[in-house]
């Protein structure tokens, strides 16, 4: 009884990690695509390995919000984009939007409609270990030109989001990783 129970307990927990996996591949190919201007930075976590970690000017826009009874809750980001194609942050709601250009994200602090606190739940880009230094060097390097292009590829759809890529200057991340090294 107990090697059935260990069975149907290992089969759900691998039944999940592929709806996951088959969810984000869905909303990669049919979501809709947003860029979001970025900020990035290299991080190390012991369990995690190298990655960037992403900030993004839109986290610190000033959203029309409408405040749920609850701090911490679950709220609803609807995005546009501007005449560049870039995303930008129209609202932040605590019901779920009708239209398909929201994502959700959870807001840490909001008080007579002031929001406190947010961030997108896209904030991670994992790389190769060798090539996260880099590609934050890389992104260092792009302030230095007068019209730095740095953003994040995301898809949305269906309240969910999933970065797809990361561009420094109109290069994309991970066509950068194909690319072999110089010796």
């Amino acid at each position: 009884m107990k090697k059935i129970a260990l069975l149907i307990a290992c089969f759900l927990q691998i039944a999940f990690l592929i709806y996951l996996i088959f969810t984000n591949q869905a909303i990669l190919k049919t979501g809709e695509q947003y860029k979001f201007k970025v900020r990035p930075i290299d991080p190390y976590n012991i369990f995690k390995g190298r990655y960037l970690t992403l900030a993004f000017e839109e986290e610190q826009a000033n959203p029309i919000y409408d405040c749920p009874k609850n701090s911490n809750n679950k709220s609803f980001a609807i995005i546009t984009k501007d005449k560049n194609d870039f995303a930008q942050l129209q609202k932040i709601t605590n019901i779920k939007p009708k239209e398909n250009n929201y994502f959700e994200l959870k807001t840490n602090y909001c008080q007579h409609k002031i929001l406190g606190n947010f961030k997108f739940p896209f904030n991670e880009f994992y790389l190769q270990e060798t090539m996260a230094k880099k590609t934050e060097e890389d992104y260092k390097e792009s302030l230095k030109i007068k019209n730095n292009n740095s953003y994040a590829l995301v898809r949305i759809q269906g309240g969910k989001a999933v970065l797809e890529d990361l561009y420094i200057n109109d290069k994309s991340v991970n066509n950068n990783l194909q690319e072999k090294p110089k010796i």
